[in-house]
């Protein structure tokens, strides 16, 4: 079964353009698996959206597995390493997301509360049942 988890976090107002540019230019990941500290296939990363009320952005994240190995997934892509130095002088809030930790400590203390997930199996939504 799929988990979501979601980050928040403020950008300076004047900035919104900027940073919806950068987030539209975002280099994916190079890979969709997600392995444990030991290297082991542990999961899968199954979608990610990005959201933004006017200085307000959330980052939405859909996966199969654990947080802990979707943060240090994500901590060492290229992609995210150059989206987070390209948005930093728009942050409200510095933040040192260059390591693993860094990363990690950041999504926890920006980390959503989750109130309810629900997600419709795939052969479920193919013949048309919740």
């Amino acid at each position: 079964m799929s988990t979501y988890a979601a980050v928040t976090w403020q950008i300076k107002p004047g900035s919104e353009a900027q940073v919806d540019e950068i987030f539209r230019n975002f280099k994916r990941a190079a890979s969709t698996v997600l392995r444990n500290a030991a290297g082991f296939e542990v999961g899968r990363l199954l979608g990610t959206a990005v959201f933004r009320k006017d200085t307000t952005i959330v980052r939405v994240i859909q996966f199969d597995g654990e947080l802990a190995d979707v943060m240090r997934h994500m901590a060492a892509q290229e992609g995210v390493q150059r989206l987070e130095h390209e948005i930093s002088q728009y942050l409200v809030e510095e933040r040192a997301t260059g390591s693993a930790e860094g990363f990690a400590s950041f999504f926890q203390r920006s980390q959503m509360q989750s109130i309810v997930q629900f997600t419709v199996p795939a052969e479920a939504a193919a013949a048309g049942r919740a």
